[in-house]
């Protein structure tokens, strides 16, 4: 996840707060895992719907469009990035945030000579506030999901008939013995040498971000290019076995956020 704060020393809490924007753009196998399931199928939801019949093993046994997209949706719910913001001691937290702060001014005083005018108990209240703020995040998330947490896998989300809930544990298995999940495509944007696509774009989505406070995309392995939003800041972009070109890919991440803002 790449997270940008700014300000992050000045006193102004409420401007940092304001000013945390999360743009998070990753490979996920809970979510992937929906999408392979529709190859192995052969299921067509659209947009997905592009790939080839398959064994009809779930739509045999009632599994739909509808109920595939209720699952879907509940399934990326699990992996809201807020639920990354628990914060279970604020102080122990807070002092650890500023003694690693404190550590990198004193870095940049060895490396160009200047003492930088800080006011530390300012700062110290700044980051009280933004870890109570993510914290408050976090129980809000928590509220939502109720039962369920990141780690439970897509079988146990299905809310469906029991015989495709146990099928899906069996293609969960399948899944889980895969040498490669991603491709290409996915493998090259998460490149290292490629943060700065990610970097372009987060400035880029700058206009969104007083109706869209986050933007979280999954990225899947699928064989053509296909953008499916889950509000309220969720998408998903697949990718397929060829590197995608820079431009387009931002393209695309301005045409979801750009959905995403206006619901």
């Amino acid at each position: 996840m790449i997270s940008y704060k700014l300000g992050i020393l000045t006193p102004d809490t409420n401007t940092e707060i304001e000013n945390n924007w999360f743009l998070d753009r990753a490979f996920n196998s809970h979510v992937d895992f929906c999408i392979w399931v529709l190859k192995i199928d052969g299921l067509k939801v659209p947009p997905f719907d592009q790939h080839p019949n398959g064994s009809r093993i779930l739509q045999d046994k009632g599994m739909d469009v509808e109920s595939w997209r209720l699952w879907l949706n509940k399934v990326v719910a699990t992996q809201d990035y807020r639920l990354h913001f628990e914060v279970s001691d604020l102080q122990s937290k807070v002092e650890e945030e500023l003694a690693s702060l404190q550590a990198l001014t004193a870095q940049m005083v060895q490396q160009d000579g200047t003492l930088p005018v800080i006011d530390w108990s300012a700062v110290r209240s700044s980051l009280t506030h933004v870890y109570t703020w993510k914290h408050e995040l976090y129980r809000q998330a928590v509220q939502q999901l109720g039962s369920l947490s990141p780690q439970t896998v897509p079988p146990d989300v299905w809310q469906g008939k029991a015989e495709i809930k146990n099928l899906l544990n069996d293609l969960w298995q399948n899944y889980q013995l895969l040498n490669n999940k991603t491709n290409t495509g996915i493998e090259y944007l998460l490149a290292i040498e490629n943060r700065l696509i990610t970097e372009d774009l987060y400035s880029q989505l700058e206009q969104y971000r007083t109706h869209l406070k986050a933007l979280q995309i999954f990225l899947v392995n699928y064989p053509s290019l296909v953008e499916y939003i889950v509000p309220p800041f969720s998408a998903i972009l697949s990718l397929t076995d060829e590197a995608p070109l820079s431009e387009q890919f931002q393209q695309r991440s301005l045409r979801v956020a750009e959905a995403l803002s206006v619901l």
